[in-house]
């Protein structure tokens, strides 16, 4: 027998001595259980109980060690590798058991659990493996994380954990010269993780673009982003960004937001769309040269009070007081109407929509529900802590879903504001100024624009940062009207008694301009704006 096999068969052998409690002189108790073992070989192994019985301290005076604040099964896996020098764990019981490894300062069973956690180490499992190398201080764990996510950073932003992460951890990844994914993507988790936390990382993307080389964007992606990011509309860093990708670096010395447009005919909504007073037709608006088109035509005549509609990438959905849901793609050629899953619930004839997170989301009648575009599954209801009213407004801002105005049980207008997101209870913001039925609303830069309703007070807009509502005084003041945001201007299509109107706010005079006025089909109603080039 070699040396090796010597030892083995002795730790064997004194293994079953303790087993069978035979010379066993000390008895650790955890969790009202007890773990006999010999004080000798404990201390032989373990720093900590070296330590412990090397001095006249009640331990050693009575053989009786209590173990607080660490679990049975850990501590006797612990004296079971003192003995046999094996370690069987699971993920799950990593960090108990390196609680009291690192206790017991059980240098070689640390590195045991750290080479099975880098063996495990995958996309599931990779959070859950760097919280632990974080915790417990293990470097070369740690360094096997680190270079794990620079490989594998497009596939870990799809999970949820992601969204949680710290500054440190997303800025040290994006800047690694290792990293080989195309910068589309880099920014893409740069956005994510930005979008995420809005409101506390927002002053975070400066220094984040740092890292994403301009000239690597590809021009789809800028203008995708141009199109769909909320944060273009709040962020002239962003938008100088994807400038710089279309145009090149030499020509942002002038940049303009609206240099994107006219350069790389960029438009977040470059048109508008509108139906008629029966939505048996439907036109589109374009603000940059003036025309208007016929789009499509719907079979079957409705009131416009009894739908609402909404837009996201060129489609446009339309979701009926009856529960049907439609869409059809402005960029089909077809222009074929497609059914959709319907509603759960009846919003009533003033029903309302709009698109925040992938979702449609519908209101009205005191109910909310929300539908995922990404799965195309069941409507989902969604927890309300006061009644939604009906004749209100829903629309995104600042990454949160804001429910504005409408009317109350009584049938009295009001001037309620809420807004949340998920993971975040329902927020009252600050009232408006003035109470209002069937509101209409767009964000501009930072700014929300809120406006129209039967009793019309004019324009008023909210600052997110200051909580405060200010009124615009307009020397012209339609009736009922639809706001939008096209090519950084706001657009209102307004409904009087001798037609519709399509008019362009003035911010400088606040007065609207009358852009073209609708003859044909009657009383036309506005609709919703969309992507359309």
């Amino acid at each position: 027998m070699d040396e090796a096999g010597h030892f083995k068969a002795l730790m064997a052998r004194l293994d079953l001595m303790r087993e069978e409690r035979k010379y066993c002189d000390v008895t650790i108790t955890v969790e009202s259980k007890h773990i006999h073992a010999h004080k000798d070989i404990i201390c032989a192994a373990s720093d900590y109980f070296n330590a412990m019985f090397s001095h006249d301290t009640l331990e050693k005076q009575q053989g009786l060690v209590a173990m607080k604040d660490v679990k049975y099964d850990a501590v006797k896996k612990c004296i079971d590798f003192i003995y046999s020098g094996k370690l069987s764990v699971s993920i799950l019981q990593c960090e108990d058991i390196l609680t009291c490894v690192t206790t017991m300062q059980l240098i070689q069973a640390c590195q045991k659990i750290e080479y099975f956690l880098q063996g495990i180490l995958n996309v599931e499992s990779f959070f859950l493996v760097r919280d632990i190398a974080l915790k417990f201080s293990l470097k070369n764990l740690l360094h096997s994380c680190d270079s794990f996510a620079v490989d594998n950073i497009v596939s870990l932003s799809k999970v949820e954990d992601f969204n949680t992460e710290e500054l440190s951890f997303i800025s040290s990844l994006i800047s690694s010269e290792a990293m080989s994914i195309i910068e589309d993507d880099k920014l893409a988790c740069v956005l994510q993780w930005l979008n995420a936390d809005r409101c506390n990382r927002e002053t975070n993307l400066m220094g984040l673009l740092q890292h994403v080389r301009a000239p690597k964007l590809s021009p789809g992606y800028c203008k995708y982003l141009m199109e769909q990011e909320s944060l273009c509309h709040t962020s002239v860093e962003l938008i100088r960004h994807l400038f710089a990708a279309v145009v090149g670096d030499g020509k942002i010395a002038n940049f303009n937001p609206r240099d994107i447009l006219s350069e790389a005919k960029i438009s977040s909504h470059n048109s508008i769309i509108i139906f008629n007073e029966t939505i048996e037709e439907v036109v589109s608006y374009f603000p940059s040269d003036g025309k208007l088109n016929p789009v499509i035509k719907y079979c079957d005549p409705m009131k416009p009070e009894e739908l609402a509609s909404c837009s996201l990438n060129s489609v446009l959905y339309i979701i009926f007081c009856n529960h049907q849901v439609f869409s059809f793609n402005l960029k089909d050629k077809n222009l074929s109407w497609t059914s959709l899953t319907n509603c759960k619930k009846s919003h009533g004839k003033y029903l309302r929509c709009t698109i925040y997170r992938n979702n449609i989301y519908v209101g009205g009648n005191d109910s909310l529900e929300k539908w995922d575009l990404t799965r195309n599954e069941n409507w989902e209801d969604v927890d309300l802590e006061e009644n939604i009213c009906e004749e209100l407004k829903l629309i995104q801002y600042e990454d949160f879903l804001f429910v504005i105005g409408g009317r109350d049980n009584d049938g009295k207008a009001v001037n309620n504001v809420m807004k949340s997101s998920p993971g975040i209870k329902w927020i009252t913001v600050s009232p408006m100024n003035f109470e209002m039925a069937d509101p209409s609303a767009a964000v501009l830069h930072s700014t929300l624009y809120v406006g129209g309703g039967p009793s019309n007070y004019g324009l008023e807009m909210y600052d997110a940062g200051t909580n405060i509502w200010t009124i615009i005084a307009c020397k012209i003041s339609p009736s009922r009207y639809k706001l939008f945001n096209i090519d950084y201007e706001i657009f209102g299509v307004f409904k009087e008694d001798d037609g519709c109107y399509i008019m362009e706010f003035d911010a400088e005079n606040k007065a609207w301009k009358v852009k073209k006025r609708i003859l044909t089909g009657g009383i036309w109603e506005p609709g919703t704006a969309t992507a359309f080039y």
